[in-house]
């Protein structure tokens, strides 16, 4: 087997000059070709160890005295790399992104915002300082959780607050529609009564309808309940 290998026919290598070679580089070093060579650079038989560089997806291989294997296909396990960074969009290609319990995603370069899954508690956490919710058009809130003084948990309809839920209580915006209801321990009446009824006390907590003429003063209360 001829020794220049690494070579073309003028003696001149990827390098720049034939000293930059040693003996060893111009026996196994083929160069850069768009397909798998079938003998060296001077028609001699490949010789296990041999690589050359595929031009056609970027990728190095290596003889294995039967057939080309790669050899360096990029970066094949991210563990290697302890400051792993991205140079494009990461694409998922069909596949999951696979998170173990208690580790944590974090977001923003002041890492203040963070998802969690602990393993013991079995929860995921979203720790921030706030947090929305919007539609896709990103003009629409339909959840926003207040920090700071406010301290308020709040659901949007078409960007307006519905359902606030603050320090001094529950704060409902427009009609509300309850198949029952107990406020203050006292349980009202699910169905409606008829026509000239009243709701009286059974003096438990519980309301009804009755007759108004059947009650007596002092033993049948009137309510008039807006909800």
């Amino acid at each position: 087997m001829a020794a220049t290998s690494f070579f073309k026919n003028t003696g001149i290598n990827t390098f720049g000059s034939a000293a930059a070679a040693t003996g060893t580089q111009t026996r196994y070093y083929l160069g850069s070709a768009a397909s798998a060579p079938i003998t060296d650079l001077d028609g001699d038989p490949l010789s296990t160890g041999m690589l050359y560089a595929n031009s056609t997806n970027d990728k190095l291989y290596r003889y294995t005295g039967i057939a080309w294997t790669v050899v360096s296909d990029g970066l094949q396990n991210l563990v290697e790399d302890t400051s792993p960074q991205l140079g494009a969009d990461l694409q998922s290609n069909g596949s999951d992104i696979v998170m173990a319990d208690d580790d944590k995603v974090i977001i923003g370069t002041d890492s203040d915002t963070l998802i969690q899954h602990t393993s013991a508690q079995n929860k995921t956490y979203v720790q921030s300082d706030g947090l929305e919710v919007r539609n896709k058009a990103g003009g629409n809130l339909t959840v926003g959780v207040s920090p700071g003084a406010t301290k308020s948990v709040s659901l949007y309809h078409s960007g307006s607050e519905k359902l606030a839920v603050r320090a001094g209580g529950v704060l409902v915006t427009g009609g509300m529609t309850s198949d029952s209801a107990t406020v203050a321990g006292i349980s009202y009446p699910s169905a409606d009564g008829t026509a000239g009824q009243a709701m009286t006390t059974d003096g438990s907590g519980t309301l009804t309808f009755a007759d108004a003429g059947g009650a007596s003063v002092g033993s049948a209360i009137a309510f008039a309940i807006a909800l």
